[in-house]
């Protein structure tokens, strides 16, 4: 599922498995096509894996959840924050679980 800003980016997270986990992109329009960004790698699974919700945006701030991975492996709540042209990702929350009973599988 994608997500618009104002200025037409879309942002997506997708699940890519193996070493990253998953990948936050961009896309801006250019032209009659699209230029894709990378603007995030999770290669962690403390930070979080198989990303089945969608992202959300509030105030520049991107935001979402994942099934598993994270302290327990019960799934994460994250943030990346825009930060001098590169995003910065923080973790403020791990669901309690175990790879066996996943967490959120929607925000």
């Amino acid at each position: 599922m994608f997500i618009f800003d104002a200025s037409a980016i879309a942002t997506a997270r997708r699940f890519a498995g193996g070493a990253t986990l998953s990948t936050v992109y961009s896309w801006t329009p250019s032209g009659s096509a699209w230029t894709e960004d990378t603007l995030y790698f999770v290669q962690s699974s403390t930070d979080g894996g198989k990303p089945y919700a969608a992202l959300s945006r509030h105030g520049g701030q991107l935001y979402g959840a994942t099934s598993s991975g994270g302290r327990t492996s019960g799934g994460t709540a994250y943030e990346l924050m825009p930060s001098s042209g590169s995003w910065t990702f923080d973790l403020p929350y791990s669901f309690t679980g175990t790879a066996y009973l996943p967490g959120p599988l929607a925000a």
